[in-house]
């Protein structure tokens, strides 16, 4: 959200001639909100609620990618060590994980990926929804015996003996950023385009390279999300990307088809949930 909110900071949806209110909602009430009319996008990531949304008719559509972690990032899932070995995910048989949204959330994506690497079935495992700051302190507690901890939070642990690193994000490969409700897609195409060009001059302007390197910089941001700005710079600078990678969507429905939150039968095509030309078209990238 980063990027929308320094967006509004600095002006550029009123470049666009737009006028943005964001409000904050759980992510479980957002596609209710888009399908309703009362909100017109979403700002998060395609979740099991999303494809469920999807299936069910819903007219909504990913549109635009939001970043990856640096390669030096241990934003992913922390395993506690074990009689005093680095822990591993087969020591989670049958045990609750800590996550903030649970096993509708796209970290399910990489986890899924991670466990099956490992050979355990993901089945095996439940996942605990606790609010961020409480993850660390259950895992530090022994509450929970591993979390997937986001940015700045693993940085608690990170270096800290009793704590093994065990999956992460996929390189380079965004796995959130912004939906289109049916307001967008049917009757704010412009608005949509003008909306995306704004993000899109955001991220060129305010977030390349090592940005948080910068004072200025840093202040700014953390100022536009309510951050203090000595946690900010705790974490290496994120890689905002807005386009969306194929496949992407493919293998974040078959993560839920495998913890059972998507109640697809099939996996739907891509041209059915991904809409690059809002950012094609933003970039001025020719029609093919």
């Amino acid at each position: 959200m980063a990027n929308v909110r320094l967006a509004i900071a600095n002006g550029e949806f009123e470049k666009e001639n737009l006028e943005v209110e964001l409000t904050q909602v759980p992510a479980a009430d957002s596609i209710n909100l888009l399908a309703s009319g009362k909100t017109d996008i979403s700002v998060g990531a395609p979740d099991s609620a999303f494809f469920n949304g999807l299936t069910a008719g819903i007219d909504l559509r990913w549109v635009l990618g939001n970043y990856f972690s640096a390669d030096d990032s241990k934003a992913g899932l922390w395993v506690r060590d074990v009689d005093g070995r680095p822990g591993r995910i087969s020591d989670l048989t049958g045990k609750n994980i800590g996550a903030i949204v649970g096993s509708g959330s796209v970290t399910m994506y990489p986890l899924t990926q991670g466990f099956a690497e490992a050979g355990v079935d993901i089945d095996e495992v439940k996942f605990q929804s606790l609010p961020a700051a409480d993850l660390v302190t259950s895992l530090e507690n022994g509450a929970i015996p591993a979390a997937w901890l986001s940015d700045p939070y693993w940085t608690r642990i990170s270096g800290q003996k009793g704590y093994t690193f065990a999956v992460g994000q996929p390189p380079a490969e965004p796995f959130g950023g912004i939906i289109f409700g049916p307001n967008m897609l049917k009757e704010k195409g412009d608005a949509g385009v003008a909306f995306v060009r704004a993000l899109v001059r955001t991220v060129n302007t305010y977030l390349t390279g090592d940005y948080k390197a910068d004072p200025e910089s840093a202040a700014k941001l953390a100022e536009a999300i309510e951050l203090p700005v000595d946690i900010l710079t705790e974490t290496p600078s994120l890689i905002f990307d807005w386009e969306i990678r194929e496949g992407t969507s493919d293998r974040l429905q078959e993560s839920f088809q495998k913890t059972g939150v998507f109640k697809g039968n099939q996996i739907l095509p891509e041209s059915e949930v991904v809409d690059r030309s809002y950012y094609e078209e933003a970039v001025g990238k020719p029609a093919s």
